[in-house]
């Protein structure tokens, strides 16, 4: 009977041991830096927990123009703007139309973003990059599908929207200017380019000649279904003559007489 009671102490010391172990593996333990954590829940600086890159990860990088490149007659159009910019000699030309000697392969562009306003700063690289006739013509034989004995045809498919014999609700102009009379300016707010007068003819900028100064606070919104507002510029002119708010400003109201 003596010879029990250590035994009992050491079964029940035994005991314990196993009980607090098993504690500490329900329980968990908390991972270190870069390990996985077990257990319930994770450390508050966990990989898990983080809503944001690191401050060692490098920004991303938001490009502000957008540009269509056509390598095989070396012409950028600017997708926002709606200019094309090409190659007249040596210098580059802006406009929003193409010369007639000027042919572009519509099936054959490559869409650039870029940071600058002037995409052919980086024409060299393009150039061989992208070389002209790289893309070959292709020819797919087309399968058509006839249907078989005692298969209906689908019927066709329903056109949502206004019939093309209803009637127009109001005429929308496709172009806004804003027409400056003191200097013979017009301005595309879409496109973000100048039209001036050069002697007799009219130029196409995104900017324009430090000759030319607008004021800022005399001008009028056109609104136009042309991309040429200079074509009725001789009605402009008339109904806008240049130093009008100035005439205004010189007349003296006329007191009224009880």
């Amino acid at each position: 009977m003596k010879g029990a009671c250590p035994m009992k102490s050491m079964n029940l010391l035994i005991f314990l041991l196993l009980m607090v172990m098993g504690t500490v593996c329900c329980t968990g333990c908390v991972a270190t830096r870069g390990e996985v954590a077990v257990g319930v829940g994770y450390p508050q600086d966990s990989y898990y927990h983080q809503t944001a890159p690191p401050a060692y990860a490098p920004a991303p990088v938001r490009y502000k123009h957008r540009y269509w490149y056509y390598p095989d007659s070396y012409v950028y159009f600017d997708t926002a703007r709606r200019v094309y910019f090409y190659l007249a000699g040596n210098a580059w030309r802006v406009s929003v139309s193409l010369p007639s000697s000027i042919q572009v392969n519509l099936n054959d562009r490559i869409a650039l973003e870029m940071d600058t306003e002037r995409p052919y700063s980086r024409f060299q690289e393009h150039r061989k990059k992208f070389p002209p006739g790289r893309m070959k013509k292709t020819t797919r034989k087309k399968t058509w599908g006839y249907p078989q004995a005692g298969h209906r045809q689908a019927p066709p498919a329903k056109r949502y929207g206004p019939s093309t014999k209803a009637p127009i609700s109001a005429h929308r102009y496709k172009h806004r200017y804003w027409y400056y009379p003191d200097s013979y300016v017009y301005f595309d707010t879409a496109r973000r380019v100048y039209f001036y007068l050069a002697g007799n003819a009219w130029r196409v900028s995104v900017s324009l000649p430090s000759s030319i100064q607008v004021n800022l606070n005399d001008r009028i919104t056109l609104e136009m279904d042309t991309d040429r507002p200079y074509s009725r510029f001789q009605e402009h002119r008339k109904k806008f003559p240049p130093g009008r708010k100035e005439k205004k400003k010189g007349k003296k109201k006329k007191e009224k007489k009880w």
